[in-house]
């Protein structure tokens, strides 16, 4: 089984923007998926960063899910279709930075 990186949630609205969460990330991207092989598709960097792990059940994920819907608003369906179109991590956040997330 595989090392998974779970990033530490940090507490300060700054830190909690999207955008620099997608910045700051370590974790590599993955397309079409929320995670897979330790890849994170944008929305799963961005629930992980709350702390889902996407080992736990799917009572887990929907809580956290709910969270990252917050953080993103009206911006949940581009940010998938921007990640699924496989533009990169800082494009993803350039766009959510020009929205103010």
């Amino acid at each position: 089984m595989s090392q998974l990186l779970v990033e530490p949630i940090k507490q300060t609205q700054e830190q909690l923007k999207p955008s620099k969460i997608l910045r700051t990330t370590k974790l590599e991207q993955c397309y079409c998926d929320v995670h897979r092989k330790g890849r994170f598709c944008a929305m799963g960097v961005i629930l992980n960063k709350l702390g889902w792990n996407p080992y736990s059940p799917l009572s887990e994920f929907e809580r956290y899910w709910n969270l990252a819907k917050e953080l993103v608003s009206d911006e949940l369906i581009k940010v998938i279709v921007m990640n699924d179109d496989e533009r990169t991590f800082d494009e993803i956040a350039d766009y959510l930075e020009s929205r103010g997330l």
